[in-house]
């Protein structure tokens, strides 16, 4: 996870405020590589997100080029000094987020990054673990109109510690170093022969221009043999020699831009976002600063209305099509102790505007409420049998909570009545603490009938909290004119399973 250790002494390097130095080359059409036909529609002014992901720093988040949304998935969630990754898939679509339930996922990492992939209308994450330069492919996975994710298996791959980017056409895969370029073929990644160096360097980060068709990237060169070897000491690289550089996709050449033009927010290296949007580049800087690349220079614009939650490091970034934003998400503070946002922010070009946050955590197993996202499932069929056969209902939650109420599980006939059977409705108090990776109850109803047409219905209800109707499949077409003796329907056994 891409953070500061607490307890240790970083020495960050400032980009340098070099007013005037940048500019020069004209300007191409504007163009942008996720865009939908016409302009994006503005969202409902004052809206105020209600549910969102959880807290987390340096998510994957791009624009989906098959309708246009925003996938975000997985990051880094920080408690306290412990840490864990995660692996959840949401979608931003405008003013809400969504989450999604593939049934096959990545592995749970906060070392991604996510781009289109125009050619084929899907999605491509890049996963790297470590920085080392020679580390090796980790993953490469594509996220298309199933709302599955695919691991796609190329033949070769960028070392770990690469970033992908987007660009007009192939997305491209640049080494930690910057020494590498990689292009996806649809296939596979193919390793670039570059005609220009660009220098080893400490790198904010990466971002295709849609005005100038080049990869930007502010960075500030380095010398890993500077400061003391023993008694000799070689001068470090001053903030002053602060550049920024595209990568010219068609000649695969490397061309410094501008020297200078940051600095004035105190940027330092891997902790900033960067995004690609309809007029350049947007880069937001940790103390709130947020600054455009208009195809030829850096200009700053609004301050942030609250630089405490806004340009925390490793917020995700990306721009919304569908509404003409730039849509950011999470990050983390404090020091030593960090601690994650769960904050959504959307930019129009002008300014920063906070989108809420999930309401505080609340304490393990409140009560169950309906967006608790309960499900019940029923693990027999209903056959007619002289002999009792047990029907089990089984209730799952996705979010922990205390389940209580009365369940109530009813067979209904063919003409939609309750079927004349002793103990028909059975009913049961319920009271069970649930969670996803937790407990789960089951509920199983003793049946003895012989009597069960063909295409009985099972309904069962807690409350207003559930309500799920099961198919028959069995049963008999014709039965006697009264039930035999001993023929009933009541609760088995209530219980808990994980």
């Amino acid at each position: 996870m891409r953070r500061l250790s607490p307890g240790t002494t970083t020495v960050v390097a400032l980009l340098a405020l070099v007013i005037g130095s940048c500019g020069g080359a004209g300007q191409a059409a504007p163009r942008f590589p996720c865009a939908l036909s016409g302009a994006g529609q503005p969202a409902q002014p004052g809206y105020t997100v209600t549910a969102q992901p959880s807290a987390r720093a340096y998510a994957a988040l791009a624009c989906d080029p098959a309708d246009g949304s925003l996938i975000l998935f997985g990051g880094g969630q920080q408690v306290g000094y412990h840490s864990s990754a995660l692996d959840d898939t949401w979608r931003w679509t405008g003013e809400a987020w969504t989450r999604l339930r593939p049934a096959v996922s990545p592995p749970a990492g906060d070392v991604s990054s996510l781009v289109p992939d125009l050619a084929n209308r899907t999605l491509l994450l890049f996963q790297a673990d470590g920085t080392g330069p020679d580390s090796g492919l980790v993953g490469t996975w594509a996220f298309g109109g199933s709302e599955d994710w695919t691991e796609l298996h190329p033949a070769a791959g960028p070392p770990a510690g690469s970033t992908i980017v987007e660009t007009a056409g192939a997305p491209l895969a640049l080494s930690a170093d910057l020494q590498r370029v990689y292009q996806w073929t649809g296939s596979t990644w193919l390793a670039l022969t570059v005609k220009d160096e660009i220098p080893q360097s400490d790198y904010v980060g990466v971002a295709f221009d849609p005005v100038s068709g080049d990869v930007i990237v502010p960075l500030v060169p380095t010398n890993p043999d500077c400061g003391y070897t023993g008694s000799s000491y070689s001068p470090c690289p001053s903030v002053s020699t602060a550049q920024t550089w595209g990568f010219d996709v068609a000649t695969r050449t490397w061309h410094r831009l501008c020297l200078g033009g940051l600095g004035a927010g105190g940027i330092s290296f891997d902790q900033e976002g960067m995004a690609s949007y309809s007029g350049g580049v947007l880069l937001l800087g940790v103390a709130g600063g947020t600054w455009r690349w208009g195809g030829s220079s850096w200009s700053q614009v609004a301050p942030a209305p609250d630089a405490s939650k806004l340009g925390l490091p490793g917020m995700a970034l990306a721009y919304d099509p569908t509404t003409g934003e730039v849509v950011g998400f999470g990050g983390y503070g404090g020091f030593p102790v960090q601690t994650d946002s769960d904050a959504t922010w959307t930019w129009d070009g002008n300014v920063w505007t906070a989108r809420g946050e999930s309401p505080p955590p609340r304490p393990p197993f409140a009560p169950c409420t309906s967006s608790d996202d309960l499900t019940a499932s029923g693990g027999d069929t209903l056959n007619g049998h002289p002999e009792p056969i047990d029907y089990s209902v089984e209730i799952d939650a996705f979010t922990a909570c205390h389940l209580t109420g009365t369940a109530v599980f009813t067979l209904v006939d063919t003409t939609g009545e309750t079927f004349p059977l002793e103990g028909n409705p059975a009913s049961t108090s319920v009271n069970a603490e649930l969670s996803p990776e937790g407990d789960a109850l089951r509920i199983t109803y003793r049946v003895s009938s012989a009597c069960i047409p063909l295409d009985t219905v099972a309904e069962f209800t807690v409350g207003t909290l559930i309500h799920q109707e099961f198919q028959g499949e069995g049963g008999f077409p014709s039965c006697a004119a009264t039930e035999p003796a001993g023929a009933h329907m009541a609760v088995a056994s209530v219980t808990t399973f994980g």
